[in-house]
């Protein structure tokens, strides 16, 4: 396949690292097309609504280490995020709670999904439009919806779990060996608001228990403050290997059972009177691999990108899909735009 320059160019998955790629070659003159099968961009960084109050039943915050993603947050989420402050606390080996010290702990102004939307303005995204197959002929693109087939694009790239990745592309062998080391940890989660405040003196606690591993004061967070007048709302995540255990089990099931790990663990006499659970299949990177920052079939114009390829978290995400970008920079197949504050090393 001649390696032209890249003109049109789809995206599936409006995540971070998708809605990353998006900006980034539109900042090169591109116009990329998203797809995104959810009704709005985010993917674990968004928030589920509930008695008119916005619960970020994913990603709980996110940390700025790199300064190539601190230029990129100023260009596209200013005033959207603000910093969680409060204390918060760590499980010890000795089962003791500890000061949980890092760096300042970013979080969407009220409500987590206030980052995705920010990301997403500048952007065209197809939403509840899920891609079930992707295929190429005559080195084009093309994606079957359940809205119908979209294309030709000169170029693809998969912001999806790896499995779901494997999936859309039946018809590429080479992706399907390039990711089949790849794999991701489910995590259930659960929102309840109390009626009655539990009493607990910390926002947010990462926790050693075999069925717990972070409890949050989901109300604590900048922005919703009004949520105090429906009483406090937490959100506990289940442990990557009690999830993995527990996958199938109901929803409510699920609830019950985190509830009493959370009452248990902190002595709380005051009962849950709402909650919701949600089971986030594709939550963490579980391979213990050096991750590449991003994967990319050349011949193919397809590139992979996700926080799965990158060690995890939101910064991760974006990492993945900055690596990308850069990639078909070097290669020509669109023109270079590097992000301020960093080149690649």
């Amino acid at each position: 396949m001649t390696q032209s320059r890249i003109r049109s160019i789809a995206i599936i998955g409006s995540g971070i690292s998708g809605l990353t790629v998006g900006n980034l070659v539109r900042e090169t003159g591109l116009d990329p097309v998203l797809f995104e099968k959810a009704r709005g961009p985010g993917g674990r960084v968004s928030s589920k609504r509930l008695s008119g109050d916005f619960l970020d039943m994913g990603a709980q915050y996110f940390t700025v280490r790199k300064p190539e993603f601190r230029s990129f947050l100023d260009r596209y989420a200013a005033g959207a995020i603000k910093p969680w402050q409060g204390r918060f606390l760590h499980e010890n080996e000795q089962g003791e709670m500890e000061p949980f010290p890092g760096e300042a702990r970013w979080v969407g102004a009220s409500r987590m999904s206030a980052l995705s939307r920010a990301l997403a303005q500048p952007l065209t995204i197809e939403a509840a439009t899920p891609v079930r197959r992707a295929w190429q002929r005559n080195d084009q693109w093309y994606l079957d919806s359940d809205k119908g087939q979209y294309g030709p694009y000169d170029a693809l790239v998969a912001a999806t779990p790896p499995a779901q990745a494997r999936a859309l592309l039946p018809t590429v062998p080479e992706a399907g060996k390039r990711l089949r080391e790849f794999a991701m940890s489910p995590c259930w989660a659960v929102a309840a608001r109390f009626g009655q405040d539990p009493g607990l003196d910390f926002e947010g606690a990462s926790l050693k228990s075999p069925v717990l591993d972070w409890v949050a004061r989901n109300s604590s967070k900048p922005g919703r403050e009004d949520y105090q007048k429906h009483g406090s709302w937490w959100v506990l995540h289940a442990t990557p290997s009690w999830s993995t255990e527990n996958l199938e089990m109901a929803p409510d099931e699920v609830a019950r059972q985190l509830l009493a790990a959370f009452r248990n663990q902190f002595a709380i006499e005051a009962a849950p009177v709402q909650w919701v659970a949600h089971c986030w299949r594709y939550a963490r990177p579980a391979t213990g691999n050096e991750p590449p920052g991003s994967v990319s079939l050349d011949d193919h114009r397809l590139g992979f990108c996700g926080d799965w390829l990158a060690g995890g978290r939101v910064e991760g995400a974006f990492s993945s899909g900055l690596s990308l970008v850069r990639h078909w920079a070097q290669l020509g197949l669109i023109p270079a735009a590097v992000p301020e504050g960093g080149r690649n090393e």
